[in-house]
């Protein structure tokens, strides 16, 4: 899958800091090499680590190579379990 950037909003932003995130962070997990899923609904969750080491979960649009964070938030326990074993 191929990122070439990033598009933020007011509101994106602001949904990804309610759960101490920030935007900068939630790119970084795309440049540590994510695990990456698909959902019925079109979006892509990605799973990943920041620069600083926290265990992020990304779900996220993808148009023509932009990414659209949907939303941001540390992994949950099962989450990371699944991020271990396909790591």
């Amino acid at each position: 899958m191929k990122i070439t950037g990033f598009e933020w909003d007011a509101a994106n932003v602001h949904h990804v800091e309610r759960h101490g995130v920030s935007p900068l962070e939630a790119e970084e997990v795309f440049l540590e090499g994510p695990l990456f899923r698909s959902t019925r609904l079109g979006r892509f969750i990605a799973y990943g680590r920041t620069l600083g080491g926290r265990y992020l979960t990304v779900i996220f649009a993808l148009k023509q190579g932009i990414a659209r964070v949907i939303t941001a938030r540390p992994m949950t326990a099962s989450e990371r379990r699944y991020y271990s074993k396909r790591r």
